[in-house]
């Protein structure tokens, strides 16, 4: 049976009405979901906002850390890289300047290669918020930002 055969025949004969059923509870839970989406979205935002006023709260009252709502919150610094396909090999030179072993580096791996760097600045006593590159041979190589984040576990 073609398409357009399907079509003109189901405009002309009505559907079971399980089917009819099956499609409408379909079709309304496809507007709920995207009503929830919609919702989500803006809690996301709204989160995301009060996260960044927390963060700003904490380290303007040079606050380590508290205890609210049955949670310990702190600021912690997120680093991250990022690096341009052209620069790979350059990237993997300045890596291996630094002893780092780059055979595990088969590619740039990003997140292996802040691993490796967090772990250097620990040993170098470097202060958390600075960028993981700096003074090191990745330092203008690898683009990098630092972004403070909010932070919790249960407590």
């Amino acid at each position: 049976m073609s398409s357009t055969q399907f079509w003109k025949d189901s405009d002309e004969a009505p559907l079971p009405q399980g089917l009819a059923n099956i499609l409408a509870e379909v079709t309304e839970i496809d507007q709920k979901l995207s009503e929830i989406e919609v919702e989500l979205k803006r809690m996301k935002a709204r989160r995301t906002r009060l996260e960044e006023m927390a963060v700003e709260e904490m380290t303007a009252g040079g606050l380590d850390g508290v205890k609210v709502s049955g949670r310990s919150w702190r600021v912690e610094d997120s680093h991250h890289l990022s690096v341009a396909m052209d620069r790979r090999d350059e990237v993997l030179e300045a890596a291996r300047d630094m002893g780092l072993d780059v055979d595990v580096l088969t590619q740039v791996n990003t997140a292996r290669l802040k691993a490796l760097l967090k772990e250097k600045a620990t040993e170098a006593g470097k202060e958390s918020g600075r960028p993981l590159s700096s003074g090191t041979p990745l330092e203008g190589v690898v683009s990098e930002f630092v972004v403070s984040r909010l932070r919790h576990r249960a407590s």
